[in-house]
């Protein structure tokens, strides 16, 4: 499997949960849209720096906490 499909793989598992809990910090699904592509873009631009020995899913939940807090700093 070469990284793309890996990575691939690995977000259509992980998104619903992004999702959800983008939705549930926000009350807003046009936030919640963003947040969830910004986390995907996010996470695949840094997916070769991603420890495959830890949860996928725990690594970009924290990327997800991350922009949310940002953009609630940008205000």
């Amino acid at each position: 499997m070469d990284v793309q499909d890996h990575f691939r793989t690995l977000w259509q598992a992980a998104q619903p949960m992004v999702r959800t809990y983008a939705f549930a910090r926000t009350g807003d699904h046009v936030l919640a849209d963003e947040l969830e592509q910004d986390t995907a873009l996010t996470a695949w631009r840094a997916f070769d720096r991603y420890d495959t020995s830890r949860p996928f899913n725990a690594w970009v939940m924290g990327i997800a906490r991350n922009l949310l807090r940002q953009h609630y700093r940008r205000g």
